[in-house]
Parts: C-alpha cells; structure tokens; sequence
C-alpha cells in the first residue's frame, strides 16, 4: 500500500499537479509613506505699540504696523486674534463710559481712519479666524490666512495695523497709560 501511495505521489509530481505555478508581471508598486513634524509659530516683531496721549471719545489708527511673521517649521498657517481689556477699561464694540474700541487690519499700507474702512475688524476678548475680510482688506496676500512660513525665500510678513477708538467718557484711568495685550495665535491652515 505504501508503495502504491509513493507511486502516484511520483505520477502527480511528474506530471505537474503539485508544482507551483510563477506569475511574472512587468511592474510593481510600493507605497512609500513619511510624517511631517514641526511646530506652527508665530512672532510679533515689535513688543508694544504706542499711541501716545489721545483725548476721550477720539478715534486713530497707528502711524507704523507691527510685523507678524509665520517662523514655523514650514507649515502655511492661519492666524486667529483677541484683545484683552486695560486695567480701567472695557474692550467693546461701541466706545462708552471706561469703555474702548480696538480694531486690527493685515494691511501692506496704513488704512484710512473711516469706519467703512475697519468693516469687520474689531478685536473682542474672544478669538476670532482672520479672512480676507475679517481683519484684513479684501487681499488674500496681504491677510492673515494661508501665510506661508518664512523659508526658501517666501515672505511670510504680514503688516499689522490697529485703530482705536477711546472711551467716550473716563471715570477711572484718566491720565494713566492703560494697556490692552492683542494676541494673534497659529492654526494650521486646512
């Protein structure tokens, strides 16, 4: 019986049951796979801005921008922005009693002092998404968004220019210098 058995094991083999059979094809593929890793950042060139001695219920918009710039690690970042209340005053939409106003713009040149021309920039002690329009002036390139990091020779500077508009009438703080901090923070642009 076991002769018998090796026998036909030997047929098959011989005839070509038990042999594998090779597929040959003229290409292949590979996917080949990486993780970027990096940090979004951004930095503010100038520590403060100044607009010296203003009266009550006054409106001006900075003589000189402050430059924010997308220092990260090669990501294309977007910028969200809030103020902060002073000591003595309430940051608003509309000026009041101890109460200001305090507007940002991604500007190249310094906009006119006009309402029409600060539509949708407000700061508020949220933060908000920068747009086109939102903080900015209707130039993407110029704006806050899509700002590429400052490598292999892009620009990433954006001119940042503020307007303000003081309290209507002062109670507490007159005379003492107040400070509102503005904090422009990254997001990775989608």
């Amino acid at each position: 019986m076991k002769k018998a058995l090796i026998v036909i094991v030997g047929m098959l083999l011989v005839a070509g049951v038990g042999s594998v059979a090779l597929a040959y094809t003229e290409s292949d593929t590979i996917g080949v796979k990486v993780t970027v890793e990096g940090n979004l950042s951004v930095s503010i060139t100038e520590a403060q801005y100044q607009f010296g001695t203003l009266s009550a219920n006054a409106t001006s918009v900075s003589t000189e921008a402050v430059t924010v710039v997308n220092d990260s690690d090669g990501y294309t970042e977007s910028y969200k922005i809030r103020a902060s209340s002073t000591t003595n005053w309430t940051l608003a939409a509309t000026a009041g009693e101890d109460t200001f106003c305090l507007a940002a713009q991604f500007s190249t040149s310094q906009p006119a002092d006009a309402g029409g021309s600060w539509t949708d920039d407000d700061l508020t002690t949220s933060d908000v998404n920068c747009t086109a329009t939102t903080f900015g002036n209707d130039t993407a390139g110029e704006a806050g968004i899509s700002v590429p990091a400052n490598d292999q020779g892009n620009t990433s500077d954006r001119k940042l220019w503020f307007r303000i508009k003081t309290p209507s009438t002062v109670k507490t703080g007159a005379g003492v210098e107040q400070v509102s901090t503005v904090t422009v923070t990254a997001y990775q642009t989608p």
